[in-house]
């Protein structure tokens, strides 16, 4: 009788520890102190836009490059910088012709905090911040100029996230965010004289949900699915004297991934996504129009690299 008392209370602690345990490439893992982690994405995009007024439909197209490095302050405490590249990333415009945002984004950084852990709790308990740092303003290029792929603004982005892994296998993740876009002056680079534009500030505001099923160690099945609301956006544009106010709305976002773990520290990863955009009014100059059959697209391959 002990020894069966013995050994189911042995069964129970090995179940509990399994539960509790978050691995390498789980949703709710938290960088242990002294490590570093490297997070890639390259993925190919594709957005469009019907501008009604104009009775012309826009189409982006590119690669973007996301990259990410963050270091295990502590074993609840972890900070990170990223920079983001966009190649190639050029809109379709009436006329035959195109305008370029390709290259460099504004830099981030950021930290993560764990409050509570699921060893210890019911659930895992995180807050976080990115800043990313208006080092360049945004360029738009028309006829041949070269743009960037930066917004232009400072902008700050305070988040909590609560999740839990319940078994070996199943782990879910929710995440709110607020982001404060802050005051910021673009370009629109023609070749007839450049066009200035001073943005006012602005909030936006996620809701992200998660599931992953990991049915063996090595490999991972994750869905995703966010609300951002963005705000209404007002802009000047100082060159010709005209003002734009583009309409607050909610676009939804569907994400999937699947991971493989190819070494005990290395993950590959390929990620597909869609966006079911919001319809909004716009105003440029006094002219109405209205911004409908908007879609958005991605699919592509990232890495992340524990050492």
């Amino acid at each position: 009788m002990k020894k069966a008392i013995a050994l189911a209370a042995a069964l129970l602690a090995s179940s509990a520890q399994a539960t509790s345990g978050l691995d390498f490439g789980d949703l709710n893992y938290f960088l242990k102190g002294g490590q570093f982690n490297l997070t890639s994405n390259v993925s190919v995009v594709n957005v469009e836009v019907f501008d009604e007024a104009a009775s012309a439909e826009y189409e982006t197209n590119g690669y973007v490059f996301e990259d990410r490095l963050s270091y295990g302050l502590a074993d609840n405490l972890n900070a990170f910088v990223g920079l983001d590249f966009a190649f190639k990333y050029e809109t379709e415009l009436p006329g035959s012709s195109e305008s370029d945002n390709g290259g460099l984004s504004n830099p981030y950084f950021g930290a993560n905090y764990r409050l509570m852990n699921q060893k210890d709790a019911a659930f895992n308990l995180d807050f976080g911040a990115i800043a990313r740092i208006n080092i360049m303003d945004g360029e738009t290029g028309f006829a041949g100029e070269d743009g960037n792929y930066a917004r232009g603004n400072h902008a700050l982005e305070l988040n909590s996230s609560i999740g839990r892994k319940w078994n070996e296998a199943n782990e879910w993740r929710l995440t709110a965010a607020v982001i404060q876009q802050f005051a910021g002056e673009s370009t629109q680079m023609i070749s007839g004289g450049d066009q200035d534009y001073e943005t006012d500030a602005s909030t936006d505001m996620s809701l992200t949900a998660a599931y992953q099923y990991r049915p063996v160690q090595e490999f991972m099945l994750t869905v995703s699915a966010q609300a951002l609301r963005v705000g209404e956006i007002e802009s000047e544009n100082t060159t010709s004297n005209f003002d734009t106010t583009e309409d607050a709305h909610m676009d939804l976002r569907f994400g999937f991934s699947a991971k493989y773990l190819i070494t005990e520290n290395f993950i590959g990863r390929f990620n597909y996504g869609q966006g079911r955009l919001a319809e909004y009014d716009i105003e440029r100059n006094n002219a109405k129009s209205e911004l409908k059959d908007r879609h958005e697209q991605f699919y592509g391959f990232g890495i992340d690299w524990l050492f």
